[in-house]
């Protein structure tokens, strides 16, 4: 495949400066006369084309392009935070729509069998998609299928979960720089000597154990000891969150801070009222949706560490089209959002 031409190529053909190529393909002035003739020869004598607007105010015949079609699959869950992440996809492929890049989104249900997210992959790509971006639950099937797909020549963005397999990278959540964010947050809060409560997926997810393990030594280090920590695994259910936090804050009573690193909220502020503390304890939560922003507007929960999801539906397409189309090579094999505090001053 013949190595798409770029400004860089255009301005070395023509003794330029790339500033001075961009002047001249975006109609802008204080451009020479005759640097403006040399650019437009590089132009034509490298085959150059620019965006189809640029190239009718320059009055330069681009052939037809080769489309590219990249493929998107997408879980149903979290209507807000899937919703941001469409909102990045769409801007992505606005963005790529001069280059002939076509974008295909297909999704699967909110917690997929494996063979539904490979039959969606296998649908793509029938669809000619020549990379997909990927977001699914880690397991082998998956995996071996992105394995499969690798030797092919091609590419799988994962985002949002990562897959151990030969992915081409995987763009998320810094899930340990989130759990130390948390618990420093909550260290300016309490004092040591408070109980405090970790609520967690389950340990078999290294991910989850990561996160509740970087907030306890963030709390360490600012003088909680070892004992002021409760884990319990909630498995993302509603009614066991329910259960094992009303149960741990009748147990003890003397809970003073709540780290939700994962669902459900509802669950846990659930049991916090029913318990009926005289001290409401401090909470932080670990994601982000439309009952989030309630419980941070009414107070009752003090702050949401959260990702970026806008750009791991923008940023993939983006690399993911200059891996296909411009043979440029990641840097990074892992790519992490900016991790962002939410609270109720500025939630949206």
């Amino acid at each position: 495949m013949a190595k798409r031409v770029t400004i860089e190529m255009v301005a070395k053909e023509a003794g330029v400066s790339r500033g001075t190529v961009d002047r001249v393909i975006n109609q802008r002035p204080h451009v020479k006369e005759d640097q403006y003739a040399r650019v437009m020869e590089a132009i034509q004598k490298l085959g150059y084309e620019p965006k189809r607007q640029q190239a009718a105010a320059l009055g330069i015949r681009i052939g037809q392009r080769k489309v590219c079609r990249l493929g998107v699959v997408l879980p149903s869950r979290n209507p807000w935070y899937m919703d941001e992440i469409r909102r990045g996809i769409r801007d992505g492929q606005a963005q790529l729509a001069d280059y002939s890049v076509e974008v295909i989104t297909e999704q699967c249900s909110a917690s997929p069998y494996p063979e539904e997210v490979v039959g969606i992959i296998d649908s793509l790509l029938e669809k000619g998609a020549s990379g997909i971006v990927l977001c699914a639950m880690e397991c082998e099937p998956v995996a071996a299928k992105i394995n499969a797909l690798s030797a092919r020549g091609i590419p799988v963005v994962t985002f949002d979960t990562d897959i151990q397999s030969k992915r081409l990278l995987f763009m998320g959540k810094d899930i340990v720089r989130s759990g130390r964010v948390a618990g420093n947050l909550m260290a300016k809060y309490l004092l040591p000597g408070g109980r405090i409560l970790i609520g967690m997926g389950n340990r078999e997810i290294r991910s989850s154990l990561d996160n509740a393990e970087a907030f306890m030594d963030a709390m360490k280090s600012s003088g909680f000891p070892e004992e002021s920590f409760e884990i319990i695994e909630t498995y993302n259910d509603y009614m066991l969150t329910y259960r094992k936090v009303r149960k741990a804050m009748e147990d003890t009573g003397s809970i003073s801070g709540i780290y939700m690193a994962h669902h459900s909220l509802t669950g846990c502020m659930d049991a916090i009222r029913a318990a009926d503390c005289e001290k409401h304890p401090l909470v932080i939560y670990g994601d982000m949706n439309e009952r989030v922003i309630r419980y941070l507007k009414t107070g009752e929960l003090m702050y949401c560490v959260t990702p970026n999801p806008y750009m791991m539906g923008y940023r993939p397409l983006i690399l993911l089209k200059e891996y296909v189309m411009d043979h440029k090579i990641p840097e990074e094999k892992k790519l992490f959002t900016p991790t962002e505090i939410i609270c109720r001053e500025n939630a949206i």
